[in-house]
């Protein structure tokens, strides 16, 4: 079947469900956290982020880290006492507050110093991939993430797009590796808009700002839109028939790869 820039299909999305069950005597830090909600407990004027359920923090058994809050970022972390130490990939060290930890929740304060104590609530998951080849959390499944610090070049912009598509394959893989019935398509506002059974090309005009800010200028994104539209409108992407959806998507994000390079 040929596809257009725009693909349709049934819309229906995924929500993440999390399943997996931990020691309550002896919880572990080591897993991926997902943001879920937060409640303040102080009053005046918000100072502390606004998060999404795109925002995580994942935390590696061999002590690497990457989270995603305001920005990306990733290094090495520790506990220390009541704080999950940070120290990232420019030497910074970021402390956050552990205010409870119990089961599959985490309950965070993200900026102790300050004086807007919210609660930051969030949800584990045991990561199936521990191997940073295959872990959607792992900083090479990222290098996305971090915002272009020059006008970058065809070459640059086509790496960018293969990492974000990649991210999406490992993602879908990681929901079968973790036997998870629902996963969240649609908190990510990437170029793509993913539905229950398919994806289409989000308008440039309607692109979330998240991932504008990762290029260098509105030249540059509008350059990766044009890549995508391109691609969907000269290629067929086959997806193929199976009962389980997240195989549908690993296969289609693999096709985009493999067609775009």
């Amino acid at each position: 079947m040929k596809h257009g820039w725009l693909i349709a299909f049934t819309c229906y999305s995924f929500f993440l469900i999390f399943s997996n069950s931990c020691d309550v005597s002896n919880p572990s830090l080591e897993k991926t956290w997902f943001y879920t909600l937060e409640s303040r407990q102080s009053k005046g004027s918000k100072k502390d982020p606004v998060l999404t359920p795109a925002n995580f923090l994942n935390l590696q058994s061999n002590g690497d880290y990457t989270c995603y809050f305001i920005e990306f970022d990733y290094g090495n972390w520790e506990k220390e006492g009541t704080y999950i130490v940070l120290k990232n990939q420019h030497h910074q060290t970021r402390k956050l507050l552990i205010q409870s930890l119990q089961k599959n929740e985490l309950v965070l304060d993200i900026v102790p110093e300050n004086q807007d104590n919210s609660q930051y609530h969030f949800t584990g998951i045991k990561n199936p991939f521990p191997s940073d080849s295959v872990n959607p959390y792992a900083y090479t499944k990222n290098v996305w993430r971090v915002p272009a610090t020059h006008k970058e070049s065809d070459q640059e912009i086509t790496q960018r797009l293969l990492n974000h598509f990649s991210y999406w394959e490992h993602y879908f893989n990681w929901g079968l590796a973790a036997k998870l019935n629902y996963l969240d398509v649609r908190s990510l506002k990437g170029p793509l808009k993913l539905y229950g059974n398919g994806f289409a090309l989000v308008p440039f005009e309607e692109l979330g700002s998240e991932w504008k800010s990762l290029f260098y200028d509105e030249e540059d994104c509008l350059k990766s839109w044009n890549k995508i539209k391109i691609l969907l409108q000269k290629e067929n992407i086959t997806w193929p028939k199976t009962d389980n959806k997240f195989n549908s998507f690993v296969s289609a994000f693999q096709q985009l790869q493999q067609k775009l390079q």
